[in-house]
């Protein structure tokens, strides 16, 4: 079982008692909560479930930072799952564990952002990295603590030129 399991389902629990009350031949004005009750539990149950998903996320990248920890040094081909005017985010074919290369990572250039096409293009060079360009990176360092995995590019196979708006020296 999931160990939130308990708080996913308590939600479920209070509908079905509901549903059992009113099957039974029971009414609302006779029900043991009330709306005002049944709308303080919801919330309640929503709050929880939220804070248990957070809980799950936290453990899960400390879990992906230490396994990762392992491989500081290693190569991995990757596919960049997401782009920001910061760097590139590099899911690993292999583990499926996402980290990010740094715009002060990449070759040195002018790296400018277009915020449309989620583009990330150097000045100079032309290179360009999008959203499902295939990469392959090296984990530079891992930090459980901070749950971060640092990657460097090593090459890329696509590139091309983009227009952009100015971010930053790299």
């Amino acid at each position: 079982a999931h160990f939130t399991s308990p708080i996913r389902r308590y939600p479920d629990v209070l509908v079905h008692r509901a549903i059992k009350h009113a099957l039974a031949g029971g009414h609302a004005n006779d029900y043991r909560y009330g709306p005002h009750d049944m709308a303080q539990l919801c919330l309640q149950c929503s709050e929880r479930g939220r804070r248990a998903e957070e809980a799950e996320r936290e453990v899960d990248e400390r879990y992906r930072a230490a396994w990762m920890e392992q491989h500081v040094g290693s190569q991995f081909d990757g596919i960049v799952s997401s782009v920001t005017s910061f760097g590139l985010f590099v899911e690993m074919n292999e583990s499926k564990i996402t980290g990010l290369v740094h715009v002060t990572q990449l070759p040195k250039d002018w790296y400018q952002f277009d915020p449309v096409r989620r583009v990330l293009a150097g000045e100079r060079s032309g290179a360009a990295w999008r959203q499902g360009d295939a990469v392959r990176v090296l984990v530079l360092r891992a930090s459980v603590e901070d749950k971060r995995i640092d990657l460097r590019l090593v090459s890329n196979e696509t590139t091309g030129k983009a227009r952009a708006t100015r971010t930053r020296w790299a």
